[in-house]
């Protein structure tokens, strides 16, 4: 279902990009600063811990799924449902 930008309330935009990409404003799409936080503490903890997704990442994959969203950083199958276009379980 598509609502247009301006049927959202200013202050649900601004939570929106605070809670997801606090440096939306800053960066052109990828923000590195983030990404290599995140590397640095999923490689210190072992485990993924923090992604470092922009806002702008996260709509090319809803946009554009591919196989690569599905079970990566051992994070099972969370976010491929069956049947989703573009997206493969593991083993299939």
């Amino acid at each position: 279902m598509f609502v247009p930008l301006a049927a959202i309330p200013a202050l649900l935009q601004t939570a929106v990009v605070v809670a997801e990409d606090q440096h939306f404003y800053e960066h052109h799409g990828v923000d590195w600063p983030a990404r290599v936080a995140a590397l640095s503490l999923d490689i210190r903890e072992r485990s993924a811990i923090r992604g470092a997704s922009s806002i702008t990442e996260q709509v090319v994959r809803m946009v554009h799924p591919r196989p690569r969203n599905c079970g990566h950083a051992g994070r099972g199958l969370r976010g491929c449902p069956p049947g989703r276009p573009g997206c493969q379980r593991r083993g299939s």
